[in-house]
Protein backbone atom coordinates (compact mmCIF):
# COMPACT_ATOMS: atom_id res chain seq x y z
CA UNK A 1 0.00 0.00 0.00
CA UNK A 2 1.45 3.36 -0.98
CA UNK A 3 1.86 6.19 1.51
CA UNK A 4 -0.99 8.05 -0.19
CA UNK A 5 -3.33 5.05 0.03
CA UNK A 6 -2.43 4.37 3.66
CA UNK A 7 -3.02 8.00 4.56
CA UNK A 8 -6.33 8.21 2.71
CA UNK A 9 -7.49 4.92 4.26
CA UNK A 10 -6.63 6.22 7.74
CA UNK A 11 -8.64 9.39 7.08
CA UNK A 12 -11.64 7.28 6.08
CA UNK A 13 -11.12 5.13 9.18
CA UNK A 14 -11.29 8.29 11.28
CA UNK A 15 -14.36 9.75 9.59
CA UNK A 16 -16.26 6.48 9.69
CA UNK A 17 -14.89 5.38 13.07
CA UNK A 18 -13.95 1.95 11.73
CA UNK A 19 -11.49 1.66 14.64
CA UNK A 20 -11.13 3.40 18.01
CA UNK A 21 -10.30 7.10 17.65
CA UNK A 22 -7.02 6.83 19.55
CA UNK A 23 -5.66 4.04 17.37
CA UNK A 24 -6.55 5.86 14.13
CA UNK A 25 -4.97 9.09 15.38
CA UNK A 26 -1.85 7.17 16.37
CA UNK A 27 -1.70 5.58 12.90
CA UNK A 28 -2.17 8.99 11.23
CA UNK A 29 0.68 10.43 13.30
CA UNK A 30 3.01 7.74 11.94
CA UNK A 31 2.10 8.29 8.29
CA UNK A 32 3.67 11.23 6.55
CA UNK A 33 0.90 13.03 4.72
CA UNK A 34 1.59 12.99 1.00
CA UNK A 35 1.91 16.40 -0.64
CA UNK A 36 -1.16 16.58 -2.85
CA UNK A 37 -4.07 14.52 -1.59
CA UNK A 38 -7.65 14.25 -2.62
CA UNK A 39 -9.66 15.54 0.36
CA UNK A 40 -11.92 13.20 2.28
CA UNK A 41 -15.39 14.68 2.83
CA UNK A 42 -17.43 14.70 6.03
CA UNK A 43 -21.15 14.71 5.23
CA UNK A 44 -24.22 15.20 7.36
CA UNK A 45 -24.80 11.45 7.11
CA UNK A 46 -21.31 10.79 8.47
CA UNK A 47 -21.85 13.15 11.39
CA UNK A 48 -25.18 11.52 12.16
CA UNK A 49 -23.55 8.08 12.27
CA UNK A 50 -21.02 9.33 14.81
CA UNK A 51 -23.74 11.00 16.91
CA UNK A 52 -25.76 7.78 16.81
CA UNK A 53 -22.75 5.75 17.95
CA UNK A 54 -22.39 8.02 20.97
CA UNK A 55 -26.11 7.90 21.75
CA UNK A 56 -25.99 4.08 21.59
CA UNK A 57 -23.12 4.01 24.09
CA UNK A 58 -20.57 2.76 21.55
CA UNK A 59 -18.49 5.95 21.70
CA UNK A 60 -17.55 7.71 24.93
CA UNK A 61 -17.40 11.47 25.55
CA UNK A 62 -13.61 11.71 25.30
CA UNK A 63 -13.56 9.80 22.00
CA UNK A 64 -16.20 11.94 20.32
CA UNK A 65 -14.42 15.08 21.50
CA UNK A 66 -11.08 13.81 20.12
CA UNK A 67 -12.80 12.75 16.89
CA UNK A 68 -14.38 16.17 16.39
CA UNK A 69 -11.12 17.99 17.14
CA UNK A 70 -9.18 15.82 14.70
CA UNK A 71 -11.76 16.11 11.92
CA UNK A 72 -11.94 19.87 12.46
CA UNK A 73 -8.16 20.39 12.33
CA UNK A 74 -6.90 17.93 9.70
CA UNK A 75 -6.29 19.77 6.43
CA UNK A 76 -7.16 16.78 4.28
CA UNK A 77 -10.70 16.48 5.65
CA UNK A 78 -13.25 18.85 4.14
CA UNK A 79 -16.87 19.48 4.98
CA UNK A 80 -19.60 18.82 2.44
CA UNK A 81 -20.45 22.09 0.69
CA UNK A 82 -24.20 21.96 1.26
CA UNK A 83 -23.88 21.35 5.00
CA UNK A 84 -20.58 23.17 5.61
CA UNK A 85 -21.85 25.75 8.14
CA UNK A 86 -23.78 23.21 10.21
CA UNK A 87 -20.95 20.66 10.16
CA UNK A 88 -18.38 23.28 11.21
CA UNK A 89 -20.61 24.41 14.07
CA UNK A 90 -21.21 20.82 15.17
CA UNK A 91 -17.49 19.99 15.15
CA UNK A 92 -16.70 23.13 17.14
CA UNK A 93 -19.35 22.32 19.75
CA UNK A 94 -18.29 18.67 20.05
CA UNK A 95 -14.62 19.60 20.39
CA UNK A 96 -15.32 22.33 22.98
CA UNK A 97 -17.62 20.93 25.66
CA UNK A 98 -16.11 23.35 28.16
CA UNK A 99 -17.93 26.09 26.21
CA UNK A 100 -21.16 24.31 25.27
CA UNK A 101 -21.94 21.93 28.11
CA UNK A 102 -21.79 18.17 28.57
CA UNK A 103 -21.12 16.09 25.45
CA UNK A 104 -24.31 14.08 25.98
CA UNK A 105 -26.34 17.30 25.84
CA UNK A 106 -24.49 18.54 22.75
CA UNK A 107 -25.00 15.18 21.01
CA UNK A 108 -28.70 15.17 21.87
CA UNK A 109 -29.22 18.69 20.53
CA UNK A 110 -27.25 17.97 17.36
CA UNK A 111 -29.19 14.75 16.74
CA UNK A 112 -32.45 16.71 16.95
CA UNK A 113 -31.13 19.31 14.51
CA UNK A 114 -29.96 16.62 12.08
CA UNK A 115 -33.30 14.82 12.32
CA UNK A 116 -35.16 18.10 11.84
CA UNK A 117 -33.12 18.92 8.75
CA UNK A 118 -34.07 15.63 7.16
CA UNK A 119 -30.50 14.36 7.44
CA UNK A 120 -30.05 10.76 6.41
Amino acid sequence: MTNYNAYEEALHDLLELRFPVGSVLERLSKIQAPGETKPVILTLRGLRQVLDLHAAGCLDDESIERWAEAVHTLDDIELADVERAFLAEALFELSSPELFGPISQIVSELRMKVKGSGGV
